[in-house]
């Protein structure tokens, strides 16, 4: 939770620095299929949530110290018009979120107190309607 994420655009930041929000990481890449295809469908709901203390943090598994990846990277979020968070997820990382699950995309919804109540793995829109449930339930709980 205290790994420093280098983010898209520029700066740092750390999971632990959500701590008392309602926080969704999601891990992905640029060249994941699932990945594009679940990507419009979390613009839309960070839009519906983002001001029920609600954060998304989208951490591609790419090397960041590639230029063209980095463009890539760059460019995908431009095109794809996110407006939340966007960084570099490192290896140890990656894997302590991912639980051992080696496909991505994989999304994980986080309490504010930091208990973990959803890890979807994959995409479809059933898996698209638990997020928006799981997001749901947590910002009236809170």
């Amino acid at each position: 939770m205290n790994a420093p994420i280098k983010l898209v655009g520029g700066g740092t930041t750390k999971l632990a620095d959500y701590r008392g929000k309602v926080l969704l990481v999601n891990l992905w890449a640029t060249w994941c299929g699932p990945c594009r295809a679940e990507t419009p469908e979390l613009v839309q709901i960070y839009n519906e949530f983002k001001d029920r203390n609600v954060e998304f943090v989208a951490l591609t598994n790419e090397d960041q110290t590639d230029p063209k990846i980095l463009n890539d990277v760059t460019n995908f979020v431009q095109d794809y018009k996110i407006t939340y968070k966007v960084g570099f997820g490192e290896d140890a990382l990656s894997q302590s979120l991912a639980r051992g699950k080696q496909s991505i995309p994989q999304t994980l919804i986080l309490a504010p107190d930091g208990r973990l109540l959803a890890h979807i793995v994959g995409y479809s829109r059933s898996q698209m309607n638990k997020v928006r449930e799981t997001l749901q339930k947590a910002t009236s709980e809170s």
